[in-house]
């Protein structure tokens, strides 16, 4: 890959284990370019971990996703991805998440519905509501409210929200489906005019004054 991090040369060394120590997991990441512009994805051996997408080039989005992996690697969840080019043989779950992201980017919205994620190193909270945003299908929203039972936690509709701010995966866990309980749109880091579009592109009667109900 022609991209760089901070990490990406470092090597693991194996040494002695020390009884009680929690095992470093590895990572595998890629850059993949889509219509909608580049996008960056790591995954361990259970499913993916992170996602970031609409950069301008290979290392804008190589940036975007060791900054949000940062947390997990710094605590020793995970270990600094490998960065792969295709033509090296991707692992399983980065070789679906990256046609499921061509295949977004060409307009089925829905491609990326049935990728693994995992969640090993979240809580198991915010694992549930990644699982359920994720199966969200294109054309639909919920809201944080409906999220949070689906979670099995009623009444969490405000953690669900903070989830949603601070979403490691999108699109493969689609936050920009998620709304308030009254119709209105609610937050969106790239901005509300970007969820609009989103939206409406899916077929959601969608304007910055929120959600309006299908007749």
């Amino acid at each position: 890959m022609t991209v760089s991090t901070s990490n990406q040369t470092q090597t693991m060394q194996a040494g002695p284990k020390v009884k009680g120590a929690t095992e470093v997991k590895p990572l595998w990441a890629t850059i993949v370019s889509t219509p909608e512009g580049y996008a960056a994805v790591a995954a361990s051996s259970h499913g993916l971990v992170a996602c970031t997408w609409h950069h301008r080039d290979e290392q804008e989005a190589a940036d975007s996703l060791s900054s949000i992996l940062q947390p997990l690697t710094t605590r020793k969840a995970f270990s600094a991805p490998q960065f792969l080019a295709p033509d090296e043989g991707l692992p399983p779950h980065l070789a679906a998440a990256r046609v499921g992201l061509i295949a977004y980017g060409h307009g089925d919205y829905n491609a990326l519905r049935d990728l693994e994620i995992d969640g090993r190193a979240r809580t198991p909270f915010v694992a549930r509501v990644h699982r359920a945003v994720q199966a969200i299908p294109s054309g639909s929203v919920l809201t944080y409210g409906d999220v949070a039972r689906l979670a099995g936690s009623k009444g969490a509709a405000r953690a669900v929200g903070q989830c949603m701010a601070t979403n490691p995966l999108a699109p493969v866990v689609p936050c920009h489906r998620v709304i308030a309980a009254n119709g209105n749109l609610g937050g969106f880091g790239p901005g509300l005019p970007a969820k609009v579009r989103l939206l409406q592109r899916e077929g959601v009667n969608a304007t910055l004054q929120g959600v309006k109900a299908q007749t």
